[in-house]
């Protein structure tokens, strides 16, 4: 009989499976310690990878969907009339990755053999049946290697995802006949699966409750580890597994975005390093199936190195239709990428299709019709040193859905100088009238507010927005010239829906900005950061130059968006 363990990783280098980098390295560590690992107190023992893989083989489920059409029924689900569970059909990376964690041993203090890897970690695209994998892990565990009064666990971000994940194992346990023959007296509680002859348990918990550290696990899964601010919910749990005898804690998760301090992060990028060899941790086992740098996650060929389970539980038409939508939209771009594509985002990245952009400069824009419209003005004051900007946007009147916007710019004599010393670009952009130079040193705010009230005489200006920070007397001198003017913070809060909408804009070639040198200048620059939830924002501090123009645009986008509804304004026109 071919062991099924080893085959996968002998594929995986034969190049017969399509993998990433790092499922290779994977792959090459366990053929290694195949041959080397005794002399490091390892063996790989196939006598128990088979026992934990016949476990496997007992595990059923009710399939949905596509699976359950034409299939027997029956009501073995409390009840329930449905087709009949049936058989998992376990694919080679899960057959790998379940014979891995139980097959491996090591010797322990005593000379005995017990279980090689404390933690396990594995990260792979959404669908791919990770938490039907790490249910499995638990179930056996827990109730599995006659360890008595286990304590088996599931923590997630709220108490209501960890009861999703425990319905998961739940649902093996009364889908499998050969399982509860096993479990003979098990009872399956609202709160729990529970052994009463041997006293072993499996329950959800929250990893804000605050009795983590009481807790004295054999066996604990942690779901979505992108998704936990901190790693004190795992730290609680390991302390609780000293006293124990081989116990394992298994992270599940997707990717998510490259937070300073995010705990999922740090041990993925800990986990490369053992898989590549640069520190040793034979405790470790991992597994991370992402695409490889250089890679492009918009190209449907490389499918598989993220998603192993293609089709079978993940599908090529469910992922090229978010691909197009992903394309269109910056937040469904940042949720196929994590989720579909299992890529970590940065928490700073560029913002603007640049190409996408190009062609909106190639958009006509007729002053003369603009004569009258409704507009919104944002002004850019963050530098009285540096470049400052006066973006009105106007939004469509018609059905073609094109929005408009008109930009001015203002730079200070002696900034002029200091920056024609390393280029001549603004210089030239000055003489060509695309930047107005003011005295002195500090921009002469009374030059922009000379501006406003002549776009005024020319445009409906319903509002004008500006930062009130370093924003100096300018507001009041416009509300004394009769312009409702309105604080616009820069944060995530007040310019999130504006960022994404611009991104949107450019991308559906929606934008017409006349082609405007220094504002694409400032689109070239700009690079926006990304919160936890998601919430984008163009930031001065990690972009590689100015970008005034860009946040004067959002600015005044962001007043569009609260002050007319988004029927009207066509808030997620596409291309």
């Amino acid at each position: 009989m071919t062991n099924p363990v080893h085959q996968y990783a002998r594929d995986v280098i034969a190049g017969r499976v399509l993998a990433g980098e790092l499922v290779r390295l994977a792959c090459e560590r366990h053929l290694t310690d195949l041959e080397t690992g005794s002399e490091r107190g390892l063996r790989f023992h196939w006598p128990e990878a088979q026992r934990a893989l016949g476990f496997m083989a007992v595990l059923h489920y009710w399939k949905q969907g596509r699976w359950s059409r034409g299939r027997k029924r029956c009501t073995c689900n409390d009840g329930v009339d449905a087709p009949c569970p049936q058989m998992i059909h376990w694919l080679p990376w899960q057959v790998f990755f379940f014979g891995s964690v139980y097959g491996w041993q090591r010797r322990d203090d005593d000379g005995t053999w017990c279980r090689r890897f404390r933690t396990i970690y594995l990260q792979v695209s959404r669908k791919n049946g990770k938490t039907t994998l790490g249910n499995a892990i638990v179930l056996r565990s827990t109730f599995g290697e006659g360890e008595d009064k286990a304590e088996g666990y599931v923590i997630a971000v709220g108490k209501d995802q960890a009861r999703y994940v425990h319905n998961i194992g739940k649902e093996l346990v009364k889908a499998s006949p050969r399982l509860r023959e096993r479990l003979e007296g098990f009872e399956l509680k609202l709160a729990n699966v529970y052994n009463p002859e041997t006293g072993c348990f499996y329950e959800p918990l929250a990893s804000e409750t605050n009795t983590l550290d009481s807790r004295g696990p054999h066996v604990a899964l942690i779901d979505e580890y992108h998704e936990h601010p901190s790693a004190k919910a795992r730290k609680d749990l390991t302390t609780g597994m000293g006293g124990g005898t081989q116990p394992l804690e298994v992270i599940i998760t997707t990717a998510g975005l490259r937070v300073v301090g995010s705990p999922c992060k740090e041990l993925r990028d800990y986990s490369e390093r053992v898989i590549r060899g640069i520190q040793q941790n034979d405790s470790l086992f991992s597994m991370v199936y992402e695409l490889d740098e250089g890679d492009d996650w918009a190209d449907p060929a490389l499918f598989e190195k993220d998603n192993p389970s293609i089709g079978q539980t993940v599908f090529a038409e469910s992922l090229l239709s978010d691909l197009e939508e992903a394309k269109a939209d910056p937040e469904a771009e940042l949720h196929y990428r994590t989720k579909r594509r299992n890529q970590w985002v940065g928490s700073s990245s560029t913002y603007l299709p640049m190409e996408d952009w190009s062609i909106c400069g190639r958009l006509p824009v007729d002053l003369e019709s603009l004569r009258g419209r409704r507009c919104f003005g944002g002004i850019d004051l963050a530098s009285m040193h540096d470049l400052n900007a006066l973006v009105l946007v106007f939004p469509p009147d018609d059905d073609d859905g094109i929005w408009y916007s008109r930009q001015w710019f203002w730079i200070p004599e002696r900034m002029l100088h200091e920056r024609a010393k390393r280029d001549q670009t603004v210089r030239n952009w000055t003489a060509a009238g695309l930047i107005e130079v003011t005295p002195g040193v500090e921009t002469d705010y009374e030059a922009i507010r000379a501006r406003v009230n002549e776009q005024a005489d020319l445009y409906q200006i319903e509002q004008v927005g500006f930062d009130p920070w370093n924003a100096g007397t300018i507001p009041h001198r416009l509300i004394d010239d009769g312009l409702e003017v309105q604080k616009v913070p820069q944060n995530m809060a007040n310019l999130s829906a504006a960022t994404k909408k611009l991104k949107v804009l450019v991308r559906g070639h929606r934008l017409a900005f006349g082609a405007h040198q220094v504002m694409s200048w400032c689109a070239s620059n700009a690079t926006v950061i990304v919160d936890t939830k998601e919430n984008m924002m163009v930031s001065k501090k990690h972009s590689a130059d100015r970008v005034d123009g860009i946040a004067a645009g959002v600015i005044a986008l962001a007043l569009a968006l609260d002050y007319t509804s988004e029927d009207e304004l066509g808030v997620g026109i596409v291309a």
